[in-house]
């Protein structure tokens, strides 16, 4: 079902303005590039986002939270390299992007995931 929708979403989003398609299968658009420094592997961020399933429903979400570039899915650590300190990007990302397989309990396996996040501030 996801890699379904998946195909469909990179259908759709090619005639939306302003998104783009990375070769890994990322689909986003930035919609503030932001101005400073773009956080790397090993950069401690602080953001605020909401991540949904394709339904549209809020699995996951955090308001002014640090986390660590290291231990985001992949798909996370390629939307954020393409912003810098202040940006805000909305990405989605096929499972092979985010948690593939395993079955986190929150989310289940392959699953194609919808993120908004907003960049505020990236140590290097």
């Amino acid at each position: 079902m996801n890699d379904n929708w998946y195909n469909r979403a990179r259908i759709a989003y090619s005639d939306s303005a302003g998104y783009n398609f990375s070769q890994t299968g990322l689909i986003y658009k930035i919609l503030e590039p932001g101005y400073q420094r773009r956080p790397n592997d090993n950069s401690l961020i602080y953001v605020t986002y909401s991540g949904n399933f394709i339904t549209g429903t809020v699995f996951d979400s955090g308001d002014s939270t640090l986390l660590y570039m290291s231990t985001a899915v992949p798909g996370w650590r390629e939307a954020l390299k393409l912003i810098q300190d202040g940006g805000h990007i909305k990405f989605i990302i096929p499972y092979s992007l985010g948690y593939g397989s395993t079955d986190t309990g929150l989310v289940p396996p392959y699953s194609t995931l919808i993120f908004d996040v907003k960049l505020y501030r990236s140590t290097n």
